[in-house]
């Protein structure tokens, strides 16, 4: 007996270790995969208000020193939009540059304020906003790793790896894991979650399951709040497996039976206070949740869709298409597919599937407002059953079965790398970096540049491109009156931003006394509707007719026939 226990041990080591060179393998290609990029929108770092990336809400560079800082001090509240972890995560990986800048004298006298003590700011900043984009990159390829093991545990190691291989390549995955927000590293500590839960719904809860699903929603929730949403379905449903399941030998009476229930709750109430900031400084924790409740919902995206039968249409609509974008409609097919195997067969599967309808009464509706990041955690679902319906369809009986189910299995592969290929393509050719060129050779020091742009609410270095020294930009007050004016529509001309549709209008047609002198778009395989805030905006530069045009105009009007 005591050989055959060691034979068994040894085969259970062999197939661990398979796991995880498998896991290696996938890491390291999500890595390589997820690296292009990164240095898309570096912040100029050359002056006060010049130190953002371009990425929408992206903690990095200064945000996580300046933010633990305001925890540790109590200097002042600071930015109330996130809970406190990952700001803690990403000051974790700054520390050895830190330290190293400070051993060899490039960090003296730190402080609030421009060049925040750096002897060399633009090196600082920009290797700063590289770290914390690198802490997403190393999340994005352990979501990848989860997703394997995830694939596996529900079904076997082929599914784990066409799941991986979907995740990976995910049209939202692959973009928010190049920036420094926080929603891949909390689909990260959601994916350890969704591991656990499998193994729960599988065999019941234990003591030591309930304490590792308490630590890791804890963890999830203190990175973003909306995974509140994402989770909350799942709490009866994990009490609901663990009533049904047979009481073990000494665990039969209720308060035994509620005992794991108990312990996971308390580690995760604790740790959430630790994590999100709530001990540490409880004013600053309740001003996160003012804005949560009160502050988000002035900002002019929410509240896009009427609560109306119409409104409400107009919503799924774009839900359906971010999800189309995110994994395409092979892979949503196959997500179908795959599904309805689960309901023939293995029915305890699909309660998986609760974070949906969580995520969606909890979440989207209450705001109707949608990007397509908020979606991350239904993408890594459907990529799970995604591949389960391609692998039911690659062991088919039937060859015509297996070669479709090959055939849309690469293809569902190949749209969604194409489509990161040109994200890739158009951060290497963002319009701005032409822009930015086009300006300094234009517009001289001195000069003022408005836009429609509320610069108190969008700072210009989100959005705009770099500007030359000496040069201001200001928002429009009513109607234009610089020498200069820039878009960079559509943030210009929707009801996001500022600009009424007429005064932007009269900025295209002449009427209000400008004329364009430049613009400059990248051509691109493909639209990125969801991403339009985000890259390859067309920027216009407008000048008032009085002046005389900018010289080098004919070369840019050709050079903009090549952008488009």
């Amino acid at each position: 007996m005591n050989s055959f226990r060691w034979k068994n041990a040894l085969q259970l080591d062999a197939e661990a270790r398979k796991d995880v060179r498998i896991a290696v393998v996938f890491a390291a290609i999500a890595i390589a995969f997820y690296l292009p990029g990164i240095n898309w929108g570096l912040p100029a770092g050359d002056r006060a208000g010049m130190i953002r990336p371009w990425g929408v809400d992206e903690l990095g560079p200064m945000g996580p020193l300046a933010e633990t800082y305001n925890v540790l001090t109590r200097a002042e509240l600071g930015n109330p939009q996130y809970p406190m972890f990952h700001y803690f995560v990403i000051v974790t990986f700054y520390a050895p540059y830190l330290l190293y800048v400070l051993l060899t004298g490039g960090f003296v006298h730190p402080s609030g304020a421009y060049p925040f003590g750096f002897a060399d700011p633009v090196t600082a900043i920009q290797t700063l906003t590289r770290i914390a984009r690198g802490v997403s990159v190393l999340a994005g390829a352990g979501t990848v790793v989860l997703a394997y093991f995830v694939g596996k545990s529900l079904w076997d190691r082929m599914t784990g790896c066409v799941a991986a291989t979907l995740v990976m390549a995910s049209y939202s995955m692959s973009y928010y894991s190049r920036m420094s927000n926080t929603d891949v590293p909390a689909m990260f500590w959601m994916g350890v979650v969704l591991l656990l839960l499998v193994t729960t719904f599988r065999e019941g809860l234990t003591r030591r399951r309930a304490v590792g699903l308490g630590i890791f929603a804890a963890l999830a929730i203190a990175t973003k709040d909306q995974n509140v949403g994402v989770l909350l379905f799942y709490v009866p449903a994990i009490v609901w497996a663990h009533l049904r399941q047979p009481a073990k030998e000494g665990a039969a009476t209720l308060g035994a039976r509620l005992a794991p229930l108990l312990v996971g709750g308390v580690v995760s109430g604790a740790l959430y206070a630790v994590a999100s900031g709530l001990l540490l400084w409880p004013a600053k924790f309740f001003s996160h949740l003012h804005f949560i409740r009160y502050g988000s919902m002035k900002l002019r995206s929410y509240f896009h869709y009427d609560l109306t039968l119409n409104g409400l249409a107009g919503l799924f609509q774009e839900l359906g298409t971010y999800l189309v974008e995110s994994t395409g409609w092979l892979a949503l097919l196959a997500a179908l597919i795959g599904m309805a195997l689960c309901w023939r067969r293995e029915r305890w599967k699909l309660l998986l599937l609760l974070e949906i309808p969580s995520l969606l009464l909890i979440v989207v509706l209450p705001v109707r407002y949608l990007a397509i990041r908020f979606l991350i955690p239904w993408v890594f679902l459907l990529a799970c059953f995604a591949a389960r319906g391609f692998v039911a369809g690659l062991r088919s009986e039937r060859r015509v079965i297996r070669v479709a189910a090959a055939v849309a299995l690469v293809a569902a592969c190949a749209g969604l790398v194409a489509r990161d290929a040109d994200v890739v393509y158009l951060f290497w050719n963002d319009p701005r970096y032409a822009a930015a060129e086009w300006l300094q050779r234009n517009v001289p020091p001195g000069s003022r540049i408005e836009c429609f742009i509320n610069l108190n609410n969008h700072p210009a270095e989100n959005l705009m491109p770099r500007l030359p020294r000496g040069v201001t930009l200001e928002s429009i007050k009513s109607l234009p009156q610089a020498r200069w004016v820039m878009t960079s529509d559509p943030n210009d001309f929707d009801y996001r931003f500022f600009a009424a549709p007429r005064i932007y209008n009269g900025m295209l047609d002449g009427s209000l006394g400008y004329e364009p002198v430049a613009s400059f778009r990248t051509r691109s395989l493909f639209e990125h509707p969801s991403l339009e805030l985000q890259i390859n905006p067309r920027i216009r530069v407008f000048a008032r007719r009085e002046g005389r045009a900018p010289s080098g105009q004919a070369a840019e009007s050709k050079d903009d026939g090549n952008r488009r």
